[in-house]
């Protein structure tokens, strides 16, 4: 079972070892993936360094792909709202043999118990949002149900936090699943830009935010790790950063994000103060696309790939990668720091507290300024378009520079002094 590092800026595992978290974003995979096409899903992340896996254990009610083969967990009228006390055992048994599958392959189930769909009061009366006795008995069930798994539990999803009920729902949903599984750990998929609510920071015990989709914040990236760092330490996590594939929110522009895209918000979170981990999403995966199916939230107007397609982006690689990185060079206790005299909001830098391991990013490649002298150090720096290293001319001094990499692409720059 993993536990919170005595620093709290990070998960070790029972033996004290760092736990990179590299999870995946399959919030509707118990509705939507039959098991056929979840066996190679598994296999094809772990050979690439993902270890969690992050999943609704309720579908996303307003925004996730529908069709042919899928499992609704309630019954429902001809409306579509669901009977809360009228659970189907054939849902809750193929999300059960799922986890399992995935905990046999190595994964943490990080599941989510309740989304924010079951708990915002929206303009019009949200049909499917839960009473508080609703909340309890669902939580409850669903923390025996999954108990077995040592799971990771996020209490809310997509948290937008609009009214005092709204918090008393993820109140109670915290506190039936901790009657139920009081040693697992905890935390609250918060929505874009808002940060939790101070009511529910002491029950939880890391931070997780979302940097999202917006095509004009994903500084947010950087920004957002940097805020709960005023909050009371815990480790802090970039769950849910813009998924691959996905449209860009807010413009005009059909080009959807890269995977390029996706190592800027990786590293810019990474170095920025969410160094406990990263977690990935491609479009198609995140919303249970399989063939035959199609995305609910069509005025986006964002297809959405099918899942057997949308797994093998390139993106995926590139955050294995990040963690190969973390992993190899040791870097689970850097801390942002101010040592770059470049005045570029894009590069970020963190290092240890006795200043043996340097590491930056930059989203282009730079010449860039240290303020401090590396003549003792070992330096490289990464070509992260293809993972080549390249091995930097360095000017040494009281302010040392490394000269403009021979590349065109983002780049990583790491310093480990000898």
């Amino acid at each position: 079972m993993l536990k919170i590092s005595d620093n709290a800026r990070f998960l070790v595992c029972e033996d004290g070892t760092p736990f990179f978290y590299l999870a995946d974003t399959a919030w509707a995979s118990f509705g939507n993936v039959p098991l056929e096409l979840w066996e190679p899903y598994l296999r094809y992340r772990k050979m690439q360094g993902f270890n969690a896996l992050q999943i609704s254990i309720l579908p996303i009610i307003h925004d996730r792909s529908v069709g042919p083969g899928l499992i609704e967990p309630f019954a429902q009228d001809e409306k579509g709202t669901y009977d809360f006390s009228q659970r189907n055992e054939a849902y809750f048994s193929k999300a059960e043999q799922m986890v399992q599958m995935a905990v046999d392959y190595g994964f943490v189930p990080v599941l989510g118990m309740v989304w924010c769909c079951y708990a915002v009061q929206r303009k019009e009366p949200n049909p499917n949002r839960m009473t508080v006795e609703e909340v309890w008995e669902f939580s409850t069930f669903a923390a025996r149900r999954f108990a077995k798994y040592d799971p990771i539990f996020f209490i809310s999803g997509d948290t937008p936090q609009h009214d005092d009920e709204e918090i008393e729902l993820y109140r109670v949903a915290l506190e039936a699943t901790k009657g139920v599984c009081p040693d697992a750990l905890y935390t609250m998929h918060i929505a874009g830009r808002i940060v939790l609510d101070e009511r529910l920071i002491d029950g939880i015990d890391f931070y997780m935010y979302q940097s999202g989709h917006g095509a004009n914040h994903q500084q947010a990236s950087q920004k957002l790790a940097q805020q709960f760092q005023k909050l009371p330490q815990k480790p802090i996590v970039n769950g849910e950063p813009c998924y691959e594939g996905h449209g860009r929110m807010g413009t005009e522009d059909r080009n959807k994000f890269s995977a390029f895209d996706v190592r800027r918000a990786t590293w810019q979170s990474l170095l920025a103060g969410a160094s406990m981990g990263i977690t990935y999403g491609a479009q198609g995966i995140w919303s249970g696309q399989v063939k035959g199916m199609r995305l609910m939230a069509q005025k986006r107007k964002f297809e959405a790939y099918d899942w057997e397609f949308a797994y093998q982006l390139e993106g995926s690689w590139d955050v294995g990668f990040a963690k190969w990185v973390f992993e190899s060079f040791k870097l689970a206790d850097i801390e942002p720091v101010d040592l770059v005299g470049n005045e570029d909001s894009e590069i970020v830098v963190a290092a240890d507290a006795a200043r043996t391991k340097i590491v930056a990013y930059a989203p282009y490649t730079t010449s860039i300024e240290f303020d401090i002298d590396l003549s003792g150090y070992t330096c490289s720096c990464i070509n992260l378009n293809d993972r080549r290293i390249w091995m930097p001319p360095v000017r040494t001094g009281k302010r040392s520079v490394i000269e403009l990499p021979q590349f065109n692409h983002d780049m990583l720059f790491i310093a480990i002094e000898k």
